[in-house]
């Protein structure tokens, strides 16, 4: 299955119109600094000729140049224009608005300048933001990185995401950088929610198919509410996950009923890092909870060779993966002061609280009779969990996770979150990085060291929902909740924000 047809041609207009208007105020910015416009009266010489004919080389400021860069880009432009005809782009229509506008835009800009030296340093400014930005449309494959679409849930941008997968082209990469699918939905009924998940993976399943024959690369890296994607598709080659889906009846059914979409016959399965390298540039990428041990309770424990943290986090994930719509339904409220929670890390704290509370009740327990720790630990739990029905205890357990969240209301600073990941690579000499993947119908799945992941320049997360540049450290943003935020990473390791809206 394909992008919707007219959607991704409105996509590819937006993007064509976007480079076009880069372009060409590159342009007239290159010809103002060589052609010694340096002032409110020179400008509006210029002005007139861009505005009655914007693409001469007159109006441009190049009447002395002969060759070089400068009208190398402007035939550029002049192709660029010609080849977007085929998406329904017109001179008249639609690009000469984009041009005078243009041409209006910089003029207010240089009409608020006053001495000449002011208004030279203004046409430096904007030349080099205009370069930067320049770097979207930059030639070579690109890597396009995204995270947090939450398929299946409410507030999910669906089809800005739909969308989005149809701008790699062939020898592009896709990375899917976790919380693409989405577990923790809270529906009606186990059956509603087990409906959803089945139709989200197949969906997402024939559109990456559809992306990899096309000749792109792409990779998926889980987050925490997808992590049962690496469980299901591991069950045969890794056995904690096979000891997970053996006792949890919810993921058995999911994973029967996806067994003909196998994920790992689109992408690359690879979790909980990924480093990538562009000449002498390494970048790391990962979800960004594999730091916080809150969620080792749901998704196991790289610490493999700790057999007593395994067995307590295996029975964790069991049980949070039973019981993950209830966990799911405390905070699916849309009215009072608990709807901001929705839109934090809102599961995150739930379910760690309610393991914990079940951890040291099971433990009590055991210590005064002769039960077995699991046997006791499932009571509880399964306890726990039914108690959200009941409107006290429900109002108690969301006034405790309120107070739990006060220390989350603030977004995680990226340099503290690099910090914590680096810590993690660092130390943590027996865990393991995997890489999930089909062959030429060879299926294998391949450890490989924390610690080789330790080094890296670049660094790039999702889970915050909350797109942000602080080089050398990125948010990737999200497709959720109105915002529609991504990033491309170019052949040479340029890091920048796509057109995608």
């Amino acid at each position: 299955m394909t992008a919707d047809p007219e959607r991704l041609a409105t996509l590819q207009r937006r993007r064509a119109k976007r480079e076009i208007e880069l372009r060409f105020n590159a342009l007239v910015l290159q010809g103002l600094l060589r052609g010694h416009v340096d002032s409110l009266e020179s400008w509006q010489r210029r002005e007139k000729d861009l505005q009655e004919n914007p693409l001469s080389v007159s109006a441009l400021g190049f009447r002395l140049i002969m060759r070089g860069k400068p009208l190398d880009e402007l035939k550029t432009l002049e192709d660029l224009i010609t080849d977007t005809s085929s998406l329904g782009i017109d001179r008249v229509r639609d690009i000469a608005p984009i041009l005078k506008s243009a041409v209006s835009t910089l003029g207010a800009k240089i009409e608020q300048k006053g001495n000449p030296e002011e208004v030279r340093d203004l046409l430096r400014n904007l030349s080099e933001e205009c370069e930067a930005l320049l770097r979207e449309f930059a030639s070579g494959g690109k890597t396009f990185i995204c995270s947090d679409v939450h398929l299946g849930h409410a507030d999910s941008e669906r089809e800005t995401f739909m969308d989005f997968l149809g701008i790699s082209k062939s020898g592009d990469t896709l990375i899917l950088l976790g919380d693409i699918l989405d577990f923790w939905i809270d529906a009606g009924s186990d059956a509603q929610m087990h409906e959803i998940i089945v139709a989200e993976w197949k969906d997402l399943h024939n559109r990456l198919l559809g992306a990899r024959e096309e000749g792109v690369n792409v990779i998926y890296v889980p987050g925490n509410h997808d992590s049962f994607v690496f469980t299901l598709e591991t069950e045969k080659h890794f056995d904690w996950s096979g000891t997970v889906l053996r006792h949890s009846t919810t993921l058995r059914g999911i994973k029967d009923a996806v067994s003909d979409y196998p994920l790992v016959s689109t992408a690359d399965i690879i979790y909980p890092f990924l480093k990538l390298k562009y000449g002498t540039n390494e970048l790391l990428l990962t979800h960004g909870h594999a730091h916080e041990w809150l969620w080792h309770l749901t998704d196991g424990s790289p610490e493999l060779q700790d057999l007593e943290k395994h067995f307590l986090l295996t029975i964790s994930s069991v049980l949070a993966h039973r019981y993950g719509r209830q966990l799911r339904h405390v905070f699916n409220i849309e009215d009072t002061v608990f709807a901001w929670v929705r839109r934090v890390q809102d599961v995150a704290i739930e379910i760690t609280n309610q393991h914990l509370q079940a951890f040291k009740i099971a433990e009590l327990r055991t210590l005064h009779g002769k039960r077995i720790f699991a046997d006791e630990l499932a009571e509880v739990f399964r306890d726990l969990c039914e108690s959200t029905a009941a409107d006290n205890a429900q109002k108690l357990v969301h006034q405790r996770a309120l107070n739990k969240l006060k220390q989350y209301r603030e977004v995680s600073d990226l340099k503290e979150v690099r910090q914590a990941i680096q810590t993690l690579l660092s130390t943590s000499v027996n865990a393991s990085n995997y890489c999930f993947k089909d062959s030429a119908g060879l299926v294998s799945l391949v450890p490989s060291p924390f610690s080789e992941l330790a080094v890296f320049k670049d660094f790039a997360c999702g889970h915050f929902h909350a797109p942000r540049d602080e080089p050398p450290n990125y948010d990737s943003g999200c497709f959720f909740y109105q915002t529609r935020s991504c990033l491309q990473v170019n052949e040479d390791g340029a890091i920048v924000r796509p057109t995608i809206y």
